[in-house]
């Protein structure tokens, strides 16, 4: 969508901008999110036992995965937490 997004939108708001879309960045990560999906839809489809083994193990494990980047992320950036206040204030120019 972001090449969509630069040769419609992209040039009216940045016109005098030099946009350049980064393709091969795009294909990149386009070929690495397929790539894994691919092995896990065989796995899936032609060995259903280590599918039911993978999957008592990985849902203990993901949960325990996204606990932890929660409380990470919480940690990490508590500074931020410092920074806000119950006051709102109104900036008008």
């Amino acid at each position: 969508m972001m090449p969509l997004w630069i040769f419609t939108l992209g040039k009216v708001i940045f016109e005098e901008g030099k946009l350049g879309v980064p393709y091969s960045r795009i294909a990149v990560f386009a070929i690495a999110l397929v790539i894994p999906l691919g092995i896990g839809y065989l796995i899936q489809k032609n060995l259903p036992r280590v599918t039911k083994i993978m999957v008592r193990f990985l849902k203990p494990f993901a949960a325990l995965l996204i606990l932890f980047i929660i409380i990470f992320a919480s940690i990490t950036n508590l500074y931020l937490f410092e920074l806000f206040t119950w006051k709102v204030r109104y900036i008008y120019k």
